[in-house]
């Protein structure tokens, strides 16, 4: 939860990388806070291609699943494809 990861972000990060199965190097403590001159506004090259295949099948399940099961008029139909620019 953003709760967790504000109070304890190295057990965070443990649980994401127990779920994606993968270390990925970093930290979360500092990197984004506010104040922080060395602020990440994007996910780095290599964390993208590191999560993208790990996501691409599940992505193009919500696709369809979204075809299948359209919300009320207001949303944007069809949904827009995630795009990588690698």
């Amino acid at each position: 939860s953003y709760d967790e990861l504000k109070t304890n972000s190295r057990k965070t990060q443990w649980r994401i990388q127990q779920f994606l199965g993968k270390e990925i190097p970093g930290e979360l403590a500092t990197l984004n806070k506010v104040d922080n001159p060395n602020k990440l506004n994007e996910i780095s090259l290599v964390s993208r291609q590191m999560l993208e295949p790990f996501f691409k099948d599940k992505n193009e399940e919500l696709y369809e699943f979204l075809e299948a099961h359209p919300g009320p008029w207001m949303e944007q139909r069809p949904f827009p494809r995630f795009l990588a620019e690698l």
